[in-house]
């Protein structure tokens, strides 16, 4: 059982020792490479694109409000369902004779 173990473990060093020397294969091959662009040259006169941002601080505050009238339409929908079911119940519970809480 022992020398199950053992060579478990030898299996598992050997990816990660290749592994090891790979990068540092890899480090050392670039480190000897000369770099191509040495500093940020700025482009004078470029070809630019601009684009108007009203129409799309108009859109994203459209989309704002739509995604939030929905979401209150959503809960709105939901409370009255809620109240739907809680006034069935109290009329269940005053048929039934038993008392019911009185609303608030």
């Amino acid at each position: 059982m022992t020398n199950m173990k053992r060579s478990r473990s030898g299996y598992v060093g050997i990816p990660l020792r290749v592994l090891a020397l790979a990068t540092g294969a890899v480090a050392w091959l670039a480190g000897g490479l000369p770099a191509v662009a040495q500093e940020f040259v700025k482009v004078e006169d470029g070809a630019r694109e601009q684009l108007p941002a009203t129409p799309f601080v108009g859109a994203a505050y459209g989309f704002i409000w739509l995604a939030l009238l929905l979401y209150l339409l959503v809960i709105a929908r939901g409370l009255a369902r809620v109240q739907g079911d809680l006034s069935e119940l109290r009329r269940r519970l005053e048929r039934t004779g038993t008392d019911a809480p009185k609303p608030r």
